[in-house]
């Protein structure tokens, strides 16, 4: 077959470039008022009609401006206020009683309801709603309204003093039931409801309060609870979307489970596109970038359980949910030539570093380090210049716009730091060390800090599977090398086991080209403005010098039949330098090579995996495809000897979320020395899970069909994941389709690497490949079997002839393991 030429080997020769340079170069607003200037006046908020007020206080309603609708806002004097609930004169409002009150605000052609939440003056909330059931016959006398529902056996009623919502009938079943229409004003809320979970079909089932409902069904979000809330994803916070399906957003284990029948306070705290998730008053999950941001109503959700709530209460939410203000950067990248060009991160310990940062961050247009490295003292106080700061003075100044790193280099510094960190609300931070116990410590009171395993001061260079597993070992997905260990070679084979590699780099153009030229994620320097400079001085536009990795989803199924030995070896001599296979658990245990649940659609059997023994699957063969003719179902000990000897990794992923696959892959693995060989990938977060506690060692990561991701907001977009990839330790692994070009980017300024899944064509492939992906996935290795790879040189040094010429020996490597000289 022809192999076409595309962008992919253009973009990999202009490394020639770079490697001939080298040896050369050896609400609710409050009335604020400031000066003598006139006062700004309150503004009635679309999101939020209402007027807070307090019994016996007198409210002057003529100094409100008023939104009467997302683009229209009415100033004071053109509006009119009046009411039938309470007396309106002159303007003005005094009320006698605790209560909500319609008023009428009318201007222009416009009318609108306004609702004036009146408390006592004891109170700290302003209520606009509350139910206790406890005088309640009849569910019509709530005047809810049940919007969906399986079958007539799900059932809504009034009883004993309660409100009982049932959908336990059937495993699927579910009902859902909205409050009184008027609270659909309203986007910014408190919602507490004191509900059990009084029966289920099984500990996977949940129960959840919704807000922010969209015509009256969907879109809409929800907290959630499941009667095992210990599980990992025992509560969410979660989308029910436009297109009617679910996007958790946020997930997490309560301290255990709700089994008991007894009753919790569940609270939404909603405020613009913060929410606070708290059980019984504890934080239990927080989201600061909720993107569907409407008024819309409230309700109550069962699947498959029975939810009994005994009060629900709605007050007004007037400011940002207690936890959801964090700091996170929007990194400024520097202009360069380079596709993807390494993070740049900064060492500030002196007073005259500290000076050049506050210098450049205060200069438009200066260049800017991603991430700026601070040194912590056991008291968690911050080191410059043997001054100590604060971890707010240091915040004031890189803000938001450079990512902090602390290096710690005691458990009592770390834990003092994550504390800070965490009471802060830093969600977007790193931490540093040589030692991997100092970064579990960190982590453990702060998961969401990032960790990097400092190996840049090791009096023995460690091996590259030694660094592979301590940095694992410690919780961190970043290790940084010091230059003498950064080289291509090292690079990419730590890479190649979904590994971040960062390096260190000396203070000349030589030095910063060798640490670019190895193709580190991240490169540390004391000076970034020089570094920065080197993106554009020294190459041509769309130079790539971290060529991607080619990942051979089931081999090459293309070409060869899936997921067989045979098969995958191909794909390894056409260039995959990861192979991708799918295992299952036989009746008998043993683990075989296979992507569905079922051998129907690749082989001349039928049954399910699981309830056939080895032997009897011996009796079918995959069918034969291409070249091959038909094949044995292999046994992953077959994969594991064929690849002791070849130069690819293999990429494993579990098929479903069973975990008694974990312990007999691991053993395997040992048996055949193959834990610096294999990564491991699964949707199953358990799975993840347990291959941390099995094999800690072993680089896993997470599967996720997730929703696209819009270039309008790629911060939202990055907290989300780093949600997950911190919580699992894992790298990021998304349908390709479903993230965009800046979110990437911003992910690779935080260690977080992107392995897209499965990009089948030409033109998609030279998309991809240059974004600068870490991996990309592909049925059709054979598209870039014989596009560059690497361009090499004979000598790292060069002497010019007396008339200026340079002998040149220059060797181009394809993928396909083919040499051209060029």
């Amino acid at each position: 077959m022809k192999h076409p030429i595309s962008v992919l080997q253009k973009a990999l020769s202009l490394l020639l470039v770079c490697m001939l340079l080298l040896p050369l170069l050896a609400v609710f607003v409050p009335m604020t008022v400031s000066g003598a200037e006139d006062p700004t006046p309150p503004t009635v908020t679309y999101k939020s009609p209402a007027i807070p007020a307090t019994v016996g206080e007198t409210v002057d309603l003529s100094i409100y401006c008023v939104e009467m609708n997302k683009s229209v806002t009415l100033s004071p004097e053109k509006l009119e206020w009046s009411s039938s609930d309470i007396t309106v004169k002159n303007g003005k409002v005094t009320p006698t009683e605790k209560g909500v009150f319609e008023l009428t605000v009318k201007g222009s052609s416009y009318q609108k309801t306004v609702y004036l939440v009146v408390k006592n003056p004891e109170d700290t909330e302003y209520v606009l709603y509350e139910a206790d059931f406890d005088d309640i016959t009849s569910f019509d006398e709530l005047g809810y309204s049940v919007i969906q529902k399986t079958n007539d056996t799900c059932t809504v009623k009034a009883q004993d003093g309660k409100l009982v919502l049932s959908a336990q009938s059937g495993a699927d079943n579910y009902i859902r039931v909205l409050l009184p229409a008027w609270l659909g004003s309203f986007a910014n809320y408190k919602i507490d409801a004191d509900i059990a979970m009084t029966a289920w079909q099984g500990t996977s089932r949940w129960m959840s309060v919704m807000f922010r409902v969209q015509n009256n069904t969907h879109p809409y979000y929800q907290i959630a609870v499941r009667a095992n809330a210990a599980a990992d994803n025992g509560t969410e916070i979660a989308e029910r979307t436009a297109g009617d399906s679910w996007d958790v957003q946020y997930k997490g284990p309560y301290k255990k489970a709700i089994t008991d029948k007894a009753f919790y306070r569940y609270t939404a705290e909603v405020y613009e596109s913060s929410i606070a998730y708290r059980i019984n008053g504890e934080e239990q999950l927080l989201c600061a970038e909720a993107t569907l941001n409407q008024p819309g109503r409230i309700g109550l959700q069962v699947r498959a359980c029975e939810m009994t709530v005994d009060k629900i209460s709605v007050s007004l939410q007037l400011s940002a949910p207690a936890g959801t203000e964090s700091y996170f950067a929007t990194v400024e990248d520097p202009k360069s030539d380079i596709i993807l060009p390494p993070s740049i991160l900064s060492e500030i310990t002196t007073a005259e570093s500290y000076s050049a940062l506050k210098n450049a961050l205060q200069s438009s247009g200066a260049t800017i380090p991603a991430t700026a490295v601070f040194s912590v003292k056991e008291n968690g106080a911050i080191l410059i210049g043997g001054q100590e700061r604060t971890l707010d003075a240091v915040l004031t100044v890189l803000d938001q716009r450079v990512i902090p790193a602390f290096r710690v280099e005691s458990k009592q510094a770390a834990t003092a730091l994550a504390d800070l960190l965490k009471e802060n609300n830093v969600n977007d931070v790193f931490v540093l060390s040589g030692d991997g116990e100092v970064l579990k410590a960190a982590r453990e009171i702060f998961p969401l800090c990032r960790a990097i395993l400092d190996f840049s001061a090791r009096a023995t260079a460690p091996t590259l599977s030694e660094i592979r597993s301590e940095t694992n070992l410690s919780g961190a997905r970043v290790c940084l090398l010091p230059a003498s260990l950064a080289t291509k070679e090292n690079v990419t084979y730590l890479q190649n086991l979904l590994m971040t590699v960062y390096t260190t780099c000396g203070d000349t153009d030589t030095a910063r080209l060798t640490a670019i030229l190895s193709g580190a994620n991240g490169i540390l320097t004391s000076d970034f403005a020089a570094l920065a400079t080197c993106f554009t001085k020294y190459f041509e536009k769309g130079t790539v010098v971290r060529p991607a990795i080619f990942i051979g989803h089931r081999g090459v199924p293309s070409l060869a039949p899936e997921n067989t030995v045979e098969g995958s070896i191909y794909a390894a001599e056409l260039g995959a330098m990861l192979v991708e296979n799918d295992i299952q658990l036989t009746k008998d245990g043993v683990i075989v090579v296979m992507h569905d649940d079922t051998i129907d659609r690749t082989t001349n059997g039928s049954g399910k995996v699981t309830s056939m023994t080895y032997d009897e699957l011996q009796k079918y063969t995959v069918d034969a495809y291409g070249e091959f003719g038909a094949l044995p179902i292999p046994k992953l000990e077959d994969y594991l000897k064929a690849f002791q000897d070849l130069d690819a990794c293999l990429l494993i992923e579990i098929k479903n979320n069973d975990t008694a696959i974990c312990k007999p892959l691991v053993e395997l693995l040992r048996k055949y020395d193959m834990t610096d060989r294999v990564s491991v990938i699964s949707f199953g977060t358990s799975i993840l899970t347990r291959m941390k506690e099995l094999a800690p060692e072993i680089s896993v990561g997470f599967l996720t069909s997730s929703p696209a991701y819009s270039d309008d907001d790629p911060s939202s977009a990055v907290f989300r994941i780093l949600r997950d990839v911190q919580t699992y330790d894992s790298t990021y692994n998304p349908k390709y389709n479903n993230f965009s070009v800046s979110t990437y980017r911003a992910a690779a300024h935080r260690g977080i690497t992107v392995w897209p899944w499965t990009i089948n064509t030409l033109s998609e492939l030279d998309t991809f490949f240059l974004y600068g992906l870490s991996g990309i996935t592909t049925n059709y290795m054979q598209y870039v079997s014989n596009c560059y790879k690497s361009v090499d040189t004979d000598k790292t040094l060069y002497t010019a002839t007396a008339e200026g010429a340079i002998p040149l020996t220059v060797t181009a490597t394809t993928y396909g393991h083919k040499s051209v000289d060029l």
